[in-house]
Formats: C-alpha cells, sequence, structure tokens
C-alpha cells in the first residue's frame, strides 16, 4: 500500500493476514535483491537492506497506528450522527407525546363540555316537565275554584232573593233600582 492513497474499506480494518502477507511479501523481496553466497562465506550487508529492516516493522506499527486513527475518527464520526438521529427521534417523540397529551386534555374537556350540555338540557327539560306537570292542575284547580266560587255566588243570591221574597224576576245586572 502506497503511503499517497487514500485507504479503501478493506484496508480499514486490520488483519493479521494482512501484516502476515504484507511482512512476507516484504522478506521475499529483500531475499530476492540479496544474492546467494557459499555457506563458507559470509553475505556482505548491504545498506539498503539493513537499514529498511529495522525501520519496517516501525513503519508497519505507524501505519496500523494511523489506521487505527482514521477508523477510530470515522467510529467517532459514526458515533455523533447517530446521536444526532437519535436525539431528533427523542425529539419527534416528545413532541408526538406532547400532541398525544394535548389531544387527550382537548377530548377530556370536549367530553366535560358535552356532559355539562347535556346535565343543562336534562333540566330544562325536567323544567319545562315540572311547569306543565304543575301548570296545568294549577290552572285546573284555579278554574275549578273560580267556578265554585262563582256557583256558591249565584246560589247564595237566589237564596236571598228567596228569602227577602222578591219575585220580581228581574236578574243581577239587570239595576239594582227596583230589586225586590
Amino acid at each position: 500500500m502506497s503511503s499517497h492513497l487514500p485507504p479503501s474499506s478493506a484496508s480499514l480494518r486490520p488483519s493479521k493476514t494482512a501484516f502476515s502477507t504484507r511482512s512476507s511479501s516484504s522478506s521475499s523481496s529483500s531475499s530476492s535483491t540479496i544474492p546467494l553466497t557459499p555457506r563458507a562465506t559470509s553475505p556482505t550487508p548491504r545498506t539498503e537492506a539493513t537499514s529498511t529492516s529495522p525501520n519496517q516493522p516501525e513503519t508497519a506499527l505507524s501505519e496500523a497506528t494511523q489506521q487505527f486513527a482514521r477508523e477510530i475518527a470515522k467510529l467517532e464520526c459514526e458515533k455523533a450522527e447517530l446521536q444526532r438521529e437519535k436525539d431528533k427521534i427523542q425529539k419527534e417523540r416528545d413532541e408526538l407525546a406532547s400532541a398525544c397529551d394535548k389531544a387527550n386534555l382537548a377530548a377530556k374537556e370536549k367530553k366535560v363540555t358535552e356532559a355539562e350540555r347535556q346535565r343543562k338540557e336534562m333540566y330544562e327539560a325536567i323544567g319545562v316537565a315540572a311547569i306543565i306537570l304543575f301548570f296545568i292542575p294549577g290552572v285546573l284547580l284555579a278554574a275549578t275554584l273560580l267556578s265554585a266560587q262563582w256557583v256558591a255566588g249565584v246560589r247564595i243570591l237566589m237564596h236571598v232573593q228567596q228569602v227577602v221574597g222578591c219575585s220580581s224576576g228581574r236578574m243581577m245586572g239587570e239595576g239594582m233600582v227596583g230589586w225586590c
């Protein structure tokens, strides 16, 4: 992997095989550059081979650290995005709960006002029924008493006429002069 190329999604996830492949390919490439010598003689150390060998684990470690740092940054971004989504969903949930509470309160108020309206209508109906039930007998009673008093008054007058002895036949209202 070259250092100036952006990491791919496969390279963001470290695995044992990626590191072992990398180390085995570098060792095979370094062994192919060193010429084979007989066993009796020692190989002459090359400056390139010896200088890259000690730095290679550090470079691999540095690359792995950078890769982990990129993964951590990516995970932090995902975590922040998920937290924003969670906050958004929580806000929507709170708004829905508030709307449900308002709707329930409005329904209760409507139910109470409807019950109050029905109660008023019932009291009005009871009032009308009471007026009808008490008014009609009261009028009939008053009419009965009035007619009874009229009849009693007429009978008293007739009795007084008989007692006094007037037999002129004049009725009441025809004049009081010469009534008897």
